[in-house]
């Protein structure tokens, strides 16, 4: 797994268009988001919602490539 930038531009499909796509469009398309827990905090359970975006390969062996995001609950929009 590798942090990246929310303006990387990865190749995946969305509406429909095949291409290069910067990440944060990625996100904003998903409908689908699923709230876990990452773990306990000085201050209880941290929640954040996530979720996987399937990306196209560009290299072999056949592996599928996923983006996994996460959010902050209350800042769905970060």
């Amino acid at each position: 797994m590798l942090a990246i930038r929310s303006n990387e531009k990865l190749w995946s499909t969305l509406d429909g268009r095949t291409g290069q796509h910067v990440t944060a469009a990625l996100a904003a398309a998903v409908l689908a988001w699923q709230r876990l827990s990452a773990g306990a905090g000085a201050k209880g359970e941290r929640f954040h919602d996530w979720t996987r975006v399937r990306l196209m390969r560009l290299q072999q062996p056949p592996r599928a490539h996923w983006l996994l995001l996460r959010r902050h609950p209350r800042k769905p929009d970060k």
